[in-house]
């Protein structure tokens, strides 16, 4: 039986057994794999890193960029993210649509 939005809750979600799915849970989870968590995180942060390196155009925004790869290649993603934000702020500021779009990813991991 394949997931639907009218399926009700007595039915069975095949998605919750799909490592890779990408369908809406009718069972209420959100992601039966937590690597593929990960590595939606990890691809996030990577892209926002990658922003704010490309805007870093002073010596505080620059060492933000620094200090964002240190965390990321220790695997800390969410101070990654923090600092790549940081330096996005001191370069373009908070206004600018690159910085909106990176603070709207909301990487907590």
């Amino acid at each position: 039986m394949i997931a639907t939005d009218t399926q009700t809750a007595a039915d069975e979600c095949i998605t919750c057994t799909r490592t890779l799915c990408e369908l809406p849970h009718t069972c209420g989870k959100t992601d039966t794999n937590p690597s593929r968590a990960a590595l939606k995180t990890q691809v996030a942060v990577a892209y926002v890193m990658a922003q704010a390196a490309r805007h870093a155009n002073n010596d505080s925004s620059q060492l933000c960029v620094s200090d964002a790869q240190s965390c990321y290649d220790r695997g800390d993603m969410r101070h990654a993210y923090r600092r790549a934000l940081d330096s996005m702020e001191y370069s373009i500021g908070i206004g600018h649509a690159d910085y909106l779009e990176a603070k709207a990813m909301e990487v907590t991991a």
